[in-house]
């Protein structure tokens, strides 16, 4: 089949197929498309923060005479300045603030250090806005700030947990004297002590834990009991106002509640990473973190000066390295909080958007392309088929006038044999026409006799009879192909012909 043939085709049968862009149609989705695009990249998926509670954003550090800025030659020197996160109270890892930023002042004479303690709702937002250039918080805080722009420089590391992967998690603890209580799932139902604020070693590990039994951690407990310190928490426990206590690893061995047997540990998990028992997985403990606001070379400085500072002589606290922050990310895709807080919603637009947030963007893309491709076709279709019905017209027309001109001069070709058979018409007429007279005078003749021979008078008008039909024929026939007839057209079965 030909290229003429098929392209008529192919255009007839994609104008078919593109009948839903239409001109309006294709205005419409694409106007529908741009507003979910926009409605996309609108949308916010910054971590959520956990509500600041009503107290001042300076607690305990405030009060040390070191948080305050270096201010001696301040006008000559580099500023560099230092946020660190609110923590849970008391906390092991304390002496290394001070230590630490001994250090930095010491080591970097030509830089003033400034320090700032905040909740995390004001430590995000100061990131936000730019205001820091480093950041001491929770091993959480800064997964999940990331975004920000963060990177991990150092993780602070114990002797008694020297695996900077693997140094902190948290523990369930209940009264020793509690047989009913030997296992997680007995604890449901129960009242549980916990310090604040919520943090995630000393709140959300545990919870972590109590999720991935398969159990509702926002439901296990029947009432919580939120304290000021950890050793409120055991308070709570000795005075049977909870059931239970939340704690950070280590802290038992640490305070000497371990040693006195008076709470024991609920499913400790068998480990050789820590020193501690633990109910949980383990994660990486404080860490430092250089903000993009930070000069680029002070980065591998600060690393380097923290990295060869001696380990505390009482505690063994000192600054390590951190590689593996995933087990966090675990942690919050379970718990449904932090930048997975959408999961915690059945059927949100936003958990739609964040779950498919990868497809989106490309489906959106690939939609404006095919309206597009649609809106060209149509046109190109349009344009095509006005071009083949103007050609097919003009076709038509010229065909329409080659067939008039052939039968004019088909009617002037047999006018013009007509008058040359004219000759030949007299000369095969006047044959028959003079038989036709001698027979008629020899009929005359038989008539006149007495005695009629009808045999030989039949015979007689019969061949006069002959020769009239035969003039008759030879002027039919000259008639018949003089006349100007219309041609006629029937349907015939080409296989019965053949």
């Amino acid at each position: 089949m030909s290229a003429e043939v098929l392209r008529p085709a192919f255009f007839v049968f994609m104008a078919r197929s593109s009948k839903i862009f239409s001109s309006r149609s294709a205005l419409f989705a694409l106007a529908a498309a741009l507003c979910l695009a926009l409605l996309f990249f609108s949308l916010d998926t910054r971590p959520a923060q956990e509500a600041q509670p009503e107290e001042d954003a300076r607690l305990w550090l405030s009060s040390e005479p070191w948080l305050t800025t270096d201010d001696s030659g301040k006008n000559s020197k580099r500023e560099l300045t230092i946020g660190i996160s609110v923590f849970a109270s008391p906390n092991l890892n304390d002496p290394i603030i001070e230590r630490t930023v001994a250090e930095l002042r010491e080591k970097l004479p030509n830089v003033s250090i400034s320090v700032a303690q905040l909740w995390q709702q004001d430590l995000y937002e100061a990131l936000k806005e730019n205001r820091f250039d480093l950041i001491l918080s929770s091993a959480s805080f800064y997964f999940s700030a990331r975004e920000l722009g963060l990177k991990d420089l150092v993780t602070v590391v114990h002797d008694i947990t020297p695996f900077p992967n693997e140094s902190e998690g948290g523990v369930i603890a209940v009264r020793s004297e509690r047989t009913d209580f030997n296992a997680i799932a007995d604890l449901q139902g129960k009242t549980l002590a916990v310090n604040k604020p919520r943090g995630i070693f000393n709140y959300h590990v545990v919870m972590g834990e109590i999720a991935s039994r398969g159990y509702d951690w926002k439901k296990f407990f029947s009432n919580e009991v939120i304290s000021s310190s950890y050793e409120d928490v055991a308070q709570q426990l000795r005075s049977n106002k909870a059931d239970a206590g939340f704690f950070k690893t280590c802290f038992l061995e640490q305070s000497g509640l371990a040693q006195t047997g008076e709470f024991k540990v609920i499913e400790p998990k068998n480990t050789n990473r820590i020193a501690c028992k633990t109910s949980t997985d383990l994660y990486p403990n404080w860490t430092l973190s250089i903000t993009p606001r930070a000069p680029q070379e002070i980065a591998g400085r600060i690393t380097q000066l923290l990295l060869q500072m001696p380990p505390m002589a009482d505690s063994g606290l000192r600054w390590d390295i951190a590689t593996d922050f995933s087990g966090i990310d675990h942690l919050f895709r379970t718990l449904k909080v932090w930048h997975y807080d959408y999961l915690s919603d059945e059927w949100s637009l936003k958990r739609f958007f964040t779950l498919y947030r990868a497809y989106i963007a490309p489906g959106i893309i690939i939609v404006l392309m095919l309206i597009l491709h649609g809106w060209i076709l149509e046109k190109l279709v349009r344009r095509r088929t006005r071009e083949l019905t103007i050609s097919m017209q003009k076709q038509q027309a010229s065909e329409e006038k080659a067939k008039a001109a052939g039968e004019r001069l088909e009617t002037l070709r047999r006018a013009g044999v007509t008058g040359q058979l004219s000759s030949i018409f007299v000369h095969e007429v006047r044959q028959p026409l003079a038989s036709i007279i001698c027979y008629i005078r020899g009929t005359q003749r038989l008539a006149e006799k007495e005695v009629i021979d009808r045999d030989r008078l039949k015979m007689s008008l019969d061949r006069i009879e002959s020769e009239a039909e035969r003039v008759d024929t030879i002027v039919e026939r000259v008639r018949a192909y003089s006349k100007r007839t219309a041609r006629k057209r029937e349907v015939v079965d080409i296989s019965a012909i053949a």
